[in-house]
C-alpha cells in the first residue's frame, strides 16, 4: 500500500492557470480517504503554496522553499533550515552583473536585484551564468541540487 504521495506544484499539481483542477482535487481526496498521506513540495513560500490548496479545500502538510521549511496542515512550522550569515555571504560571492537573486524569508521574498534587472531578466528569460560557481558552492556546503527537499521528505515519511 502507498503511504505517502509528495507532489511538486508548478507544472505538476497546478495547471497552466495556476490552479488545481477539480479532477486532481477529487483524486487527492480519494487517496487520503484510503489512508495515503499527501504532501506538497515546492520552491514557493508557504503563503503562495497555500492559496491554490485552499481554493480546493485541500488540507495537507507543505514542504516549501525547496525544503528549507516544512509546515503542518495548520500552517505551523515543524522544521526550518535558516541560512547563516556566512552562507549568505558565500552565495553573494556568485553574483555577476545582471544575475537575479531572490532570498525567501519568513517575511516573504527579498532581492538585491534592481527593478531594471528583474524586468530585463523576465523579458530575456532568466538564465544562470554562474552554474559552475553554484556547483562549487553546493559542494562546499555538502548539498545536492535537491538535497533540502529530499531530506525534508525523508524526515516527514519517518513520522508516518
Amino acid at each position: 500500500m502507498i503511504r505517502l504521495v509528495a507532489s511538486d506544484m508548478d507544472g505538476t499539481l497546478l495547471g497552466q492557470d495556476g490552479r488545481i483542477s477539480d479532477r486532481t482535487a477529487q483524486t487527492i481526496r480519494q487517496m487520503r480517504a484510503s489512508g495515503c498521506e499527501f504532501v506538497v513540495c515546492t520552491g514557493r513560500g508557504y503563503e503562495d503554496a497555500r492559496r491554490p490548496l485552499e481554493e480546493q479545500a485541500i488540507d495537507c502538510d507543505v514542504i516549501c522553499m525547496n525544503g528549507a521549511k516544512v509546515c503542518d496542515r495548520t500552517g505551523n512550522a515543524i522544521f526550518k533550515q535558516e541560512l547563516s550569515y556566512e552562507q549568505v555571504r558565500a552565495v553573494l560571492t556568485c553574483r555577476e552583473p545582471g544575475m537575479l537573486f531572490d532570498f525567501m524569508t519568513n517575511e516573504g521574498s527579498v532581492t538585491i536585484s534592481t527593478r531594471e534587472e528583474f524586468r530585463r531578466g523576465f523579458e530575456e528569460g532568466i538564465r544562470w551564468r554562474g552554474e559552475s560557481r553554484l556547483r562549487s558552492l553546493r559542494a562546499s556546503f555538502g548539498l545536492s541540487r535537491r538535497a533540502n527537499c529530499l531530506q525534508a521528505i525523508s524526515r516527514f515519511s519517518r513520522c508516518l
